[in-house]
């Protein structure tokens, strides 16, 4: 087993990530990783465990390393978008224990989601490695995951209707950070007519719509 102290939801989120790629390696191998219980201290065979000391990011654009880690925010002007490298550093202690040996393990991920120190999408920091390996459905999904919070709109409207809000939100913004904004605003208008217009359609059909500011026609393909 390895000890798990509680993380806010932007690095335990891309500690998921970096278990995954990293299964099988030192020093996550065949291990199960348990939350950490106060409650259990003290017991010999608890404080043996193996435990998570810290865990850091080391992020590099443009031959800059920014560090980013609990309690550390990255610098207002970096834009969110992609960057060179994102290096997430684990300090493993051997036990619990205080005078216990430990070491740093270095994973590379492909994407981190900062908070920053707040849950608003617009303030929070969305960084992706150029040519990495992950698609807008999977940033999309780890920025709805960091981020959503219901409670922060409780007035306005049912879970569910926020969380579908959200979801399209976080998808547009993971297609603009991978693809540009020319895809995202594709991807937007996509969402859109998936969730509006299709119903419409008739089930033996295709129709074409050729839309501008100020002006939309539609019609049917030829059988």
């Amino acid at each position: 087993m390895l000890v798990v102290p509680a993380l806010e939801p932007d690095i335990a989120q891309a500690l998921a990530q970096a278990l995954a790629l990293a299964r099988g390696k030192p020093p996550i191998q065949d291990v199960q990783l348990v939350e950490a219980e106060d409650a259990l201290q003290g017991y010999a065979w608890y404080d043996d465990l193996p435990v998570i000391r810290d865990i850091a990011f080391r992020i590099e654009r443009d031959g800059v390393v920014h560090r980013y880690e609990d309690g550390i925010c990255l610098p207002a002007d970096l834009a969110c978008g992609l960057v060179d490298r994102i290096t997430l550093d684990l300090m493993v202690g051997d036990t619990a224990r205080k005078d216990a040996a430990g070491s740093v393990h270095s994973i590379e991920i492909p994407a981190l989601v900062c908070r920053n120190g707040g849950w608003d999408i617009d303030e929070a920091i969305i960084l992706a490695v150029r040519g990495g390996d992950i698609t807008p459905d999977r940033l999309g999904r780890m920025i709805y995951a960091t981020l959503f919070c219901c409670a922060e709109d409780c007035d306005c409207d049912s879970w569910d209707t926020q969380a579908r809000s959200f979801e399209r939100d976080a998808r547009q913004r993971a297609t603009h950070v991978l693809l540009g904004e020319d895809a995202a605003t594709l991807e937007a208008i996509n969402m859109s007519a998936w969730d509006n217009l299709r119903w419409l359609i008739p089930l033996d059909r295709k129709i074409v719509i050729h839309a501008e500011r100020g002006a939309i026609t539609v019609d049917f393909l030829p059988d």
